[in-house]
């Protein structure tokens, strides 16, 4: 397709299924060209100082092969420029430095190498700089960089880039976005970002990054994302995390951070997502992380955290994530915390918590939303409570390893939805109620461990049948001693009774 000598100052050909090689040249008053989302394919070798009034060019998502167009600098009036989501190969050219008067620059997606060209620091107008996802760059982020003053969005994550952050990108004064994240980026956080005071989303992510977090961060009083997880930083979490007015997620996990939870973290009632998950953090779990109703997800597992549940969780209707296992919290479940109505996911596993599983004290008793729900090898006692006939979109019921005495409840039944179920060994007795029937997509059966038993030989050959014929079409049916002892680890599709 060539496009060449119309007296047009605007043209889009976007999101069409256009293919095939494009040319487009002496068009002296074409000042907005938009090529993206085809499946143009080729290369961008153009006349480009026949374009003299380009100001916005978008060739975004297309299947360009080549090196990056050499010409593009020739564009003398180009604000715009969007190269991103091709295949472009090859190295940034050194010249992309010389265009004046550009304001946004993207050629992440593609499939670029070498180094960031030092010369790219030249372009001081420059108000968004995109580098980022599948390119892999040699060396690290050039210091000329910090020269972009301008600069309000700089993403150059997933790139392949080493080395340390530039001291030198604290002097992006007007910076409101920082993505740095999945690199091989090492060394300390730069003091120096604590000068970036509008900055909003900050995720340094995926690195090597060591040391403790600056106290100078403390001034990014804007700030709503901070991302660290997956480093490899370590001392205690500072308090000014807890100070941060307009933090609405925080994820540090998988680092090597110690100590405590700042008291006060959430009390602001901004925080939406509170992962600290897979550290060393110790202490009890901060009482008012949920003051309005908003916190939505809460990962704080593999970690050391000694102490009760705060029962204020048991109130937080916002909630729809908790991963609290592999920890050392003790005392009971708070009231309500099984049966909140966003939540879809509780994990408790593996820590010493005691006490019955609470029943439901929604009046209403409405179906809730959870699907997975792990309070295996704690130590609760008492009975299952009729109420998990509430819990009718679980699909993962995992109780094994407790303390748990009684009958199974015929409202086990009501779990019709789920696909993996573990009572194994706790103290249940009695039969097996014939209502488990109903839950016609178990792949995982485990109440192995119990004391369990048929009321005669022939109630026994009786309910196997019957289970048997009222589960649909399970891949191994086990029919053994209901009371059955054994440390076998059961497969997928394996009934254990």
């Amino acid at each position: 397709m060539e496009i060449s000598g119309l007296d047009s100052s605007s043209t889009s050909l976007a999101g069409n299924q256009l293919h095939g090689e494009i040319r487009v040249s002496n068009l002296p008053s074409l000042r907005y060209l938009n090529i993206s989302s085809n499946q143009f394919h080729g290369g961008l070798d153009w006349n480009y100082s026949s374009l003299p009034s380009l100001q916005v060019f978008d060739a975004y998502d297309n299947n360009f092969t080549a090196s990056l167009p050499l010409g593009v600098p020739d564009l003398r009036s180009i604000r715009y420029l969007d190269l991103g989501g091709n295949y472009f190969n090859g190295s940034i050219p050194a010249r992309y430095g010389s265009l004046a008067g550009l304001k946004y620059l993207s050629l992440d997606g593609n499939d670029l190498r070498g180094r960031i060209p030092s010369e790219l620091g030249n372009l001081t107008t420059l108000r968004r700089l995109h580098l980022g996802y599948y390119n892999v760059f040699d060396g690290g982020i050039p210091v000329e960089l910090g020269k972009l003053i301008h600069l309000v969005h700089l993403d150059l994550s997933s790139c392949g880039l080493g080395g340390r952050i530039p001291h030198e990108i604290g002097y992006l004064i007007n910076l409101d976005t920082l993505f740095l994240h999945t690199n091989r980026l090492s060394g300390p956080v730069p003091s120096s970002l604590g000068n970036l005071t509008r900055l909003v989303f900050l995720d340094l992510s995926n690195n090597e990054l060591t040391g403790e977090l600056p106290q100078q961060l403390a001034a990014l009083t804007e700030l709503s994302l901070l991302n660290l997880f997956m480093n490899w930083l370590h001392g205690p979490l500072p308090a000014f995390l807890a100070l941060l007015p307009n933090l609405d997620t925080l994820q540090l996990f998988v680092n090597n951070f110690t100590g405590g939870v700042p008291e006060k973290l959430g009390g602001s009632g901004h925080i939406r997502v509170l992962d600290l998950s897979s550290n060393e953090l110790t202490g009890t779990i901060p009482a008012n992380l949920c003051p309005s109703n908003g916190l939505r997800v809460l990962i704080l597992f593999r970690n050391f955290f000694f102490g009760s549940i705060p029962e204020s969780l048991g109130m937080c209707l916002s909630l729809t994530k908790v991963r609290l296992g592999q920890n050392s919290l003790n005392g009971s479940i708070p009231s309500g915390f099984l049966y909140l109505p966003q939540l879809n996911l509780l994990e408790l596993q593996d820590n010493h918590l005691s006490g019955s599983m609470p029943e439901n004290s929604n009046t209403s008793r409405r179906p809730t939303q959870l699907v997975h729900l792990n309070l295996s090898n704690n130590s609760l006692t008492g009975l299952l409570p009729s109420s998990i006939r509430s819990l009718s979109s679980i699909q993962t019921f995992l109780l094994g390893r407790n303390q748990l005495t009684g009958l199974i409840p015929g409202a086990i039944g009501s779990l019709s939805h789920a696909i993996k179920l573990d009572l194994s060994c706790n103290g249940l007795s009695g039969s097996i109620p014939p209502e488990i029937g109903n839950c016609t997509r178990l792949a995982y059966l485990d109440l192995s461990q119990n004391n369990l038993r048929p009321h005669s030989a022939g109630d026994r050959r009786n309910r196997g049948a019957k289970l048997s014929e009222s589960f649909a079409q399970p891949t191994e049916w086990v029919d053994t001693e209901v009371g059955r002892g054994g440390d076998e680890e059961p497969h997928g599709g394996r009934f254990l009774l």
